[in-house]
């Protein structure tokens, strides 16, 4: 009888490949789904960008007026000024500002449970629909920066300078910040694990965003050692260092050690999010939430 049983539950049981396979078609149509939901529900998605990037202009006209005032302060004038906003308005268009919430709300709500009976991770799904959605917002929001850069003329001769080889470094350096991204957000959305309101954190990690990332100020204005020190958070990574190097501020003899240690910072924080992780599932599994 125990060999038979033994042998039933073998045979039913997926492989491990198999389970990898199921895990691949699991997190593909996670992302497809938000793609589609993307596209279907968010059909003026380029008026909703053009809304949400009148929140810079205060900020452009402000440095703008800075510029006139010293045109050569720092290496930056107006034009350069201007090209950098709109370039650091590219990725907060993209970035999933939302996944944190979805995170807290979806363990608070009970979905963490439904998912341990899946087969996909319960992290993977969020991680999938935030990975839909920035890839619908890739496309639109880079279309407005191109219309945006080709007809302003106070811009256009940083368009005409871009090149590939630019392009290319803007692009590693924007898939850090991803990462970055999403390795913060789903830090704040696991403090679910020990609060039931999640946003007075998340108000204290806004504020720091808008102060350390470059989203007020050129960041490589910071005199020294505030700018290295900054080097040393995720937060720049996931702004301002994708935007020096869109604007030619960092040469490529000095990008791949700055991406190196980018990696290296989003890595270690992606060691605390697994660590908090995997201390709030043993909370959860012995008394829940």
């Amino acid at each position: 009888m125990t060999s038979s049983t033994l042998t039933t539950d073998h045979r039913f049981h997926p492989s491990r490949f198999r389970q990898v396979v199921l895990l691949g078609r699991a997190a593909r149509l996670q992302f497809s789904q938000a793609v589609a939901a993307q596209v279907y529900y968010r059909g003026a998605l380029i008026q909703q960008i053009i809304g949400e990037s009148f929140g810079i202009i205060p900020i452009i006209m402000f440095w703008l007026a800075a510029g006139g005032l010293a045109p050569a302060a720092s290496g930056y004038h107006r034009s350069l000024i201007l090209f950098y906003f709109i370039a650091a308005t590219l990725p907060e268009m993209i970035y999933d500002q939302a996944l944190a919430r979805n995170i807290s709300m979806d363990i608070r709500m009970g979905k963490l449970s439904a998912s341990l009976i899946r087969p996909f991770p319960f992290l993977l799904q969020a991680w999938m629909k935030s990975l839909g959605g920035m890839s619908v917002r890739i496309v639109t929001a880079s279309s407005l920066f191109i219309i945006v850069m080709y007809n302003v003329p106070l811009l256009r001769e940083h368009f005409d300078a871009l090149t590939l080889s630019r392009l290319g470094l803007f692009m590693c350096a924007f898939a850090v910040g991803m990462l970055a991204n999403v390795v913060i957000k789903t830090c704040l959305g696991l403090l679910a694990f020990d609060m039931t309101q999640t946003w007075g954190p998340e108000l204290i990690y806004i504020s720091f965003y808008v102060t350390l990332s470059g989203a007020l100020y050129p960041i490589d204005l910071l005199p020294e050692p505030y700018f290295s020190i900054i080097q040393w958070t995720p937060l720049y990574y996931m702004l301002g260092f994708p935007t020096l190097v869109m604007i030619g501020r960092i040469s490529s003899s000095e990008f791949w050690p700055a991406l190196g240690q980018g990696a290296v910072v989003v890595g270690l924080t992606g060691v605390i999010a697994l660590m908090m992780w995997r201390r709030g599932m043993k909370k959860f599994e012995a008394i829940g939430i």
